[in-house]
């Protein structure tokens, strides 16, 4: 996840609720998980990993015919373009709610 960071959904999205989405543990010491909460740590971000990966697909096959999405989504920090961030961060919360109701 280099191009979107975990604190960029907190533009749209509560973090508490960022997490129940990703089933995202409560960890009793979060710098020395147990084996089992890491286990679950990794899956959670996964997720997240997922659909931020699914977001830039869906947003380069739009916008590839115009603009060089290689540069595009290799940018960070505040040489990204916030539209096209946030565009990317909506993008993946619908597909974080499509992963999630594909589990159930």
């Amino acid at each position: 996840m280099n191009f979107l960071t975990l604190s960029d959904f907190d533009i749209v999205i509560n973090r508490d609720l960022l997490f129940e989405i990703i089933s995202y543990p409560v960890v009793a010491n979060p710098n020395s998980p147990t084996t089992e909460e890491q286990e679950q740590i990794d899956e959670a971000l996964a997720k997240l990993s997922l659909a931020v990966e699914s977001a830039i697909s869906e947003l380069s096959g739009y916008l590839a015919n115009r603009y060089d999405t290689s540069l595009i989504f290799a940018a960070a920090g505040i040489a990204r373009n916030a539209i096209i961030v946030h565009k990317c961060l909506d993008i993946a919360i619908y597909y974080l709610y499509h992963i999630n109701s594909s589990e159930s």
